[in-house]
């Protein structure tokens, strides 16, 4: 069980540094084409971070849950991996459906955001 949990922890930064190795080489190829690099860093880091923060927050709560699901019936090992696939499945599955609202609301909030930005120093 250790061993399972530790794997899985490199596993999973392990995909976290390619996702942002990924969105960093995007945005620098905006750069290189002579694109608009500043909307798409600022794209893909909400993008990132609000990816990141749904899927951990719901494997976190897959997990205690799958702990009290543990406590209180006698489900075994099997309960324990299927229960664990459907909880890697939620987590990525809503880190998706984020990412995706996130890269259609800061398209849409980029410009605005900069307006107040440059009514502040005015």
């Amino acid at each position: 069980m250790v061993r399972f949990a530790g794997y899985t922890k490199f596993l999973g930064n392990g995909l976290a540094v390619i996702d942002f190795c990924s969105r960093g080489g995007h945005v620098h190829n905006t750069y290189r084409e002579g694109g608009d690099w500043e909307r798409e860093l600022f794209v893909e880091s909400s993008r990132f971070a609000a990816s990141a923060v749904v899927g951990g927050g719901v494997a976190k709560a897959g997990a205690f849950g799958l702990g009290l699901i543990m406590l209180s019936t006698p489900v075994g090992w099997v309960g324990l991996v299927v229960g664990g696939l459907v909880i890697v499945g939620c987590s990525v599955a809503a880190s998706v459906a984020v990412d995706r609202y996130v890269n259609d609301l800061s398209r849409d909030k980029y410009d605005p955001i900069l307006e107040w930005i440059d009514g502040l120093w005015i």
